[in-house]
């Protein structure tokens, strides 16, 4: 069953839709005992628009969380879960517009348990007295104006529809002290965001048949804890595509390639120090799967310890299900293999660090957009057409020389001591496509000009992406 999580981000001015909404909006005052005279139509329009970006035409059924406290003064979500939107969802409930399909359930990812809302669907009245089709122009469709780019986040603790206490991230305003503190810091994160946003309205995006709704990639960038200083990554829905899907994204019809930084984590912890790290990979231990090791490293990282409590074995043998003694060999294990770092780990150093690599991902992005060069961000990597992979490789290479640790050379030349690089990942390609996206990684790409590029892709097989089953997580949770 193909799933997404509502969001409430978008809105639309096309009259069709606007009419529908106005339409349903009189409906609900008509049926309604106590005559109310709230506006609803704005709250409509945000639904059936909202519908159509997440695709329920297409086949996509939505995880809905009606919870008043979401919806409700100290404890709503973000300013779009607004007790209009909430009170004109459950109008279309009792009236058999929208009609469950599956209760609320957990899932596990990551080791971590996550909380799903009830499942709905649109149902035949629906289709034969709202619309079978989509309403609205998708260029008409735009950003939701209570929906900031700059999301401010802190854990809150609510009751569960079970009765239990459960913590929840909510969205809280930007003070106007805070506000003026960082003001560039906002200003140019929502310059770059909107003209992001109109960039990829010009972009067609496609997996396999399937258009990707430009809404979709709108990104959001989120700070947590009550403050400005903490998070500060950027979030989209595309976000939650798994990998092996998202590497079949095309952009204008054109392949594309995931590049990445290579353990951007323990290389900013390193050279910020004036460091390097001695190895091939810093996340390679013997008798540890790589991604067990990855997860304890930043676990360690950003875990904050206090007096007796120094060790993260604990949290690691809870989080990885690993048996204590093996968390404990791990631990050891992470901190001998980076002693020159070790003062970072259980100090709560990952903030900074995570500060550090969402301000590079932001220098990154704007690059792309002062060039028109279309462009999905994953946090600290970027998915793009396989003509522009060295052009981003070194928008990435600059950024991070630019952010994290310059050295000036007696003849003024700028680079790295000790700097592992830049990866790439993508679907599988013909050798000639390979070949081309090795060349531009190691930044020999004499004679690869347009035409060249041109060809290539041209010639490149046509490939359907892969069927697997996606995960329907909020990023509030994650």
């Amino acid at each position: 069953m193909k799933e997404r999580y509502i969001k409430y981000h978008w809105i639309s001015d096309d009259p069709n839709l606007i009419s529908k909404a106005e339409e349903l909006a009189e409906l609900r005052r008509a049926t309604q005992s106590r005559k109310s005279k709230r506006p609803f139509e704005e709250a409509f329009n945000v639904i059936l628009t909202a519908f159509e970006v997440l695709g329920v035409y297409s086949g996509f059924e939505l995880r809905i969380p009606r919870d008043n406290n979401l919806y409700n003064a100290k404890s709503q979500r973000n300013p779009a879960y607004t007790t209009d939107v909430r009170d004109a969802l459950i109008f279309l409930i009792d009236e058999g517009f929208i009609d469950k399909t599956e209760d609320r359930k957990s899932i596990t990812l990551n080791h971590k348990l996550f909380w799903l809302p009830n499942r709905y669907n649109i149902t035949t009245k629906w289709l034969e007295q709202i619309a079978s089709q989509p309403l609205s122009v998708p260029s008409l469709i735009r950003r939701n104006p209570l929906m900031p780019y700059t999301e401010l986040r802190k854990d809150v603790w609510k009751e569960s529809n079970t009765g239990k206490k459960e913590k929840t991230k909510v969205a809280i305003p930007i003070s106007t002290k805070l506000h003026s503190q960082h003001k560039p810091m906002l200003e140019r994160t929502d310059r770059i965001l909107r003209d992001y946003d109109a960039l990829m309205r010009q972009t067609k995006v496609t997996l396999g048949d399937e258009t990707i709704h430009s809404g979709l990639l709108s990104l959001t960038r989120i700070f947590s804890k009550g403050s400005l200083e903490h998070g500060g990554r950027l979030y989209s829905s595309v976000q939650n595509m798994k990998k092996i899907l998202r590497w079949h994204i095309n952009l204008n019809d054109e392949p594309t390639v995931e590049i990445d930084y290579s353990s951007i984590h323990p290389n900013i912890a390193y050279h910020s120090k004036g460091l390097s790290f001695s190895g091939d990979d810093p996340y390679d231990i013997d008798g540890f799967e790589r991604d067990t090791v990855k997860t304890a490293f930043n676990t360690m990282i950003n875990r904050e310890g206090s007096k007796g409590r120094e060790s993260a074995a604990q949290v690691l043998s809870r989080d990885l299900v690993l048996p204590i003694d093996e968390a404990r060999k791990l631990e050891q294990a992470i901190k001998e293999l980076h002693s020159p770092i070790a003062d970072k780990f259980n100090s709560g150093a990952g903030l900074a660090l995570q500060k550090t690599d969402r301000n590079i991902a932001l220098s990154v992005l704007e690059s792309c957009v002062a060039r028109s060069i279309p462009v999905i961000p994953i946090h600290d990597s970027f998915l793009v057409s396989v003509r522009h992979t060295e052009t981003v490789k070194l928008m990435m290479y600059d950024a991070y020389i630019e952010e994290v640790y310059e050295e000036v050379s007696p003849n003024g030349s700028k680079g790295f001591k000790g700097f592992k690089g830049i990866k790439a990942e993508a679907r599988e390609f013909t050798e000639a496509m390979n070949d081309a996206i090795y060349r531009c990684l190691d930044g020999d790409t004499e004679g690869m000009d347009g035409q060249y590029w041109d060809n290539l892709i041209n010639n490149e097989p046509v490939q359907a992406p892969p069927k697997v089953e996606e995960t329907c997580v909020d990023e509030y949770e994650e």
